[in-house]
């Protein structure tokens, strides 16, 4: 019972919708003003939309229901590093090989492995699909809204380089662990080798995402199916690391929940009573499971759970 209160938690997201000139009530009589919102009016920047329900769903799978004993920096990337070592050890068998760091650790992320990364969509119906896309409707659901200012399409290279590098599940380890130590740690305690070699990019990031606090977005090659119908991309989350090394867990909750509450631009608010009515209309739209999971396994399941008028006169239709 404790689990599933945690899992049902708003604490956080209602937090979040304080600042009421944020706020925007969501039905199915005006769905058509979420359509118009793809790009900002203000700085013409591309609008990212994250669909959510419960305060679990700010943060990324790598930083839910972790192990009783992972709770600080430490040991944190120990546990994330081992999940990409093995996932690393255990996919070459099933994956192409993918030359772009970026679209390996995309492919993690779409086949379930806990990642840092965070999805994300340009189509804001598809975020209002991510909402609502249940039948239970004891609480309100939300979309998160908020300007594209910075994304990447790959990680960093390194000036070192692996004293292992034929090996190739050593050169991908270490390769994932020296980005996220760079991306989490505070420039001024980096040596010079610890700093990638493609300083432009380095100077830009440290810039935008260090110092100014916006969110990373990585926008991936259009390497499955699900990415390519649900215009998707992801977040990728930064873990900061404190000068002392005592980053604790709750420490980067805290961070990310204020990196969202200063980077969303708007929280539009679906009432419980208004899913049904919106899930038709998505319907009606054809923003549906088998659009947006173009696979078989997620047809059959969507086939399975509809509701058919199984009556003489359907029959006869």
């Amino acid at each position: 019972m404790k689990n599933e209160t945690e899992d049902n938690e708003q604490n956080t997201i209602k937090s979040l919708l304080e600042n009421e000139e944020k706020v925007i009530t969501l039905t199915a009589e005006n769905i058509g003003n979420l359509v118009l919102k793809r790009c900002s009016a203000e700085s013409k920047n591309k609008v990212a939309f994250r669909g959510l329900t419960c305060d679990k769903e700010l943060f990324p799978t790598v930083l839910r229901k972790l192990p009783d004993n992972v709770s600080n920096y430490a040991e944190l990337r120990e546990y994330e590093i081992k999940l990409y070592e093995d996932y690393n050890r255990y996919s070459i068998q099933y994956l192409p090989y993918y030359e772009s760091l970026a679209d390996w650790i995309a492919s993690a992320q779409h086949y379930g492995l806990k990642t840092r990364l965070l999805d994300w969509t340009y189509n804001p119906l598809v975020a209002l699909f991510f909402a609502i896309n249940n039948e239970k409707n004891e609480n309100d659901s939300y979309i998160l809204a908020t300007d594209v200012k910075y994304t990447i399409n790959e990680f960093f290279y390194f000036r070192e380089t692996t004293d292992e590098k034929d090996e190739y599940t050593y050169k991908r380890k270490w390769q994932m662990n020296k980005n996220l130590d760079w991306i989490d740690c505070l420039t001024d305690i980096i040596s010079y080798n610890d700093n990638p070699k493609n300083t432009v990019r380095k100077i830009d990031f440290s810039k935008n995402i260090k110092q100014k606090g916006n969110i990373c977005f990585l926008e991936t090659n259009d390497a499955n199916p699900r990415i390519i119908a649900q215009e998707g991309f992801f977040q990728l989350c930064r873990f900061p690391l404190n000068e002392a090394y005592s980053t604790t867990v709750k420490d980067i909750k805290l961070h990310m929940i204020e990196e969202i509450r200063n980077n969303v631009k708007c929280i539009y608010v679906i009432p419980k009573e208004s899913k049904a009515d919106l899930r038709k209309s998505l319907n009606e739209m054809n923003i549906t499971t088998p659009k947006l999971f173009p696979d078989l396994g997620s047809i059959c399941k969507f086939i399975n759970s509809k509701t058919f008028d199984l009556s003489e006169a359907a029959w006869k239709r």
